[in-house]
């Protein structure tokens, strides 16, 4: 409390929080005087809970891109030529006779790239790829 003095912070006002996951914060708002009101205590009370979620909805972010860039490497080379094809319009036949592979390795290729793309479809999978610039 001495140092928060120091910088001219002699009265202030904590909004406590009680996450769902049993974790603990707060927001201070602090300086030289604060005298407020209850209309004006209610507000920064809602001023707080609107930060504390912005806060925890940018570190959720974060955490999705980091994740999402380490499940962009685990693709094989293989799984991002499908998804490139499937991408371009062509069909698993099309594909496989592209590639020189069975129609039900190119299916499978493209399966194991949604499980690791976290997508329910092949055009969901061809987006969520695009989208991590893992195809263009």
């Amino acid at each position: 409390m001495e140092e928060a003095r120091v910088f001219g912070l002699r009265q202030g006002f904590c909004v406590p929080f009680h996450q769902h996951d049993g974790s603990e914060a707060c927001i201070s708002f602090g300086g030289a005087r604060l005298e407020l009101s209850p209309d004006e205590r209610a507000a920064l009370h809602m001023i707080a809970i609107y930060a504390a979620s912005t806060a925890k909805a940018i570190t959720q972010c974060q955490v999705q891109v980091e994740a999402g860039a380490r499940t962009q490497g685990h693709l094989t080379a293989r799984e991002v030529e499908c998804l490139k094809w499937s991408a371009a319009g062509k069909t698993a036949w099309d594909i496989s006779v592209i590639l020189s592979i069975s129609r039900r390795t190119v299916e499978h290729h493209l399966t194991s790239a949604c499980t690791k793309l976290q997508a329910v479809g092949r055009t969901h999978c061809v987006a969520e790829a695009i989208r991590r610039k893992i195809i263009s």
